[in-house]
């Protein structure tokens, strides 16, 4: 559905008109398509999937400036789920650069999210960039020092955090589109230790919004399972667990990527259980010292330790030991 939100005036002068596409949207999804082509695979797919089905309670606008019905020349894309959201696609056509398309996007999209009730947004770009700094001036600051990976919060981080992850119960349900924002907001977390989801190639504070993308693109070819442990009382991700197969392996040999937050910690063995639910063959585990929670939490799921080298894992900036040595450990079960 497309909302005129009204006519702008760009550095220029040239008048455009401002609109917000909410999906599906099958019409405007044919203008976006070609407009973010050259983002390639799997963010192709990912544009046709969150514009043209619909993925409730993912909710995908697209805020664009047109200077003709048929003419889309700058984007800004959120995907919300409940108050959380990843902002992204951030694009302008090179010939209608340096006048001021950015920030009349941004203005309507971090103002639209926040008037429907939104909390906290993410996105991911290069550190001290100049769309690193525009990004800034609509409230956006780095996860940590020196990362590209950002984070808003409409009434503060600590607050929100506090009750967003907030234990009051859970349950394990299959990971799905709308799991989207609500797993960069685990995944940006400081606390859980440093190997995280070693498969997806996701460790120390990440952020997962392009590996989300790529697991929910190659799922089915590559055969893995993904399930999300949801909090009862606010749906955040508290947990997510990938079985697949372990490839740097022998044949036979099945992979579980855990991590939970430490809030979620005694509900692992629940998540794990889902997880490798009907897989005969042996399943290995990578985990670090430093999650201990995640160690406890795989032996009560009948993982036991096989190996152990010492101090070879390093935490990255961004965790509050970074530059510190844990062991590397290997569970495994059956």
């Amino acid at each position: 559905m497309y909302e005129r939100l009204g006519s702008m005036k760009l550095k220029t002068g040239e008048e455009v008109e401002l609109g917000m596409i909410t999906g599906p949207d099958m019409e405007w999804s044919e203008k976006l398509k070609p407009f973010l082509a050259h983002k390639g695979e799997p963010w192709n797919s990912q544009v046709e999937a969150t514009s043209e089905k619909d993925l409730r309670p993912l909710e995908t606008r697209h805020f664009v400036l047109t200077s003709d019905p048929e003419t889309v020349y700058a984007n800004v894309c959120t995907w919300t789920s409940g108050s959380v959201a990843n902002l992204g696609h951030v694009y302008t056509a090179p010939e209608h650069r340096r006048k001021g398309a950015a920030n009349i996007l941004m203005k309507a999209a971090v103002e639209r999210f926040v008037e429907g009730g939104g909390e906290a947004m993410y996105l991911e770009t290069g550190y001290d960039t100049p769309p690193f700094h525009i990004y800034e001036t609509w409230g956006f600051r780095g996860v940590f020092a020196g990362t590209g990976f950002m984070e808003y919060y409409s009434a503060g981080r600590e607050e929100f955090l506090g009750r967003h992850f907030a234990a009051q119960g859970s349950r394990v349900t299959g990971l799905d589109w709308y799991h989207w924002p609500l797993t960069i907001a685990l995944m940006g977390q400081e606390e859980g230790g440093v190997i995280r989801l070693p498969g997806e190639a996701a460790n120390g504070r990440t952020n997962y919004e392009s590996r989300f993308v790529q697991l929910q693109h190659s799922k089915e070819p590559t055969g893995k399972r993904a399930y999300v442990l949801e909090g009862a009382s606010t749906g955040c991700a508290g947990g997510i667990a990938i079985t697949g197969p372990d490839r740097r392996l022998c044949e036979g040999v099945k992979m579980l990527d855990i991590f939970v937050h430490p809030n979620f910690a005694r509900a692992l063995p629940e998540l794990a259980a889902r997880a490798t639910e009907d897989v005969g063959e042996k399943i290995v585990a990578y985990v670090d010292s430093a999650g201990k929670a995640r160690l406890e939490g795989l032996g009560a799921a009948g993982f036991k330790e096989e190996g152990r080298v010492k101090g070879v894992v390093v935490s990255p900036a961004g965790l509050g030991d970074a530059g510190a040595r844990h062991d590397f450990i290997i569970m495994t079960r059956g």
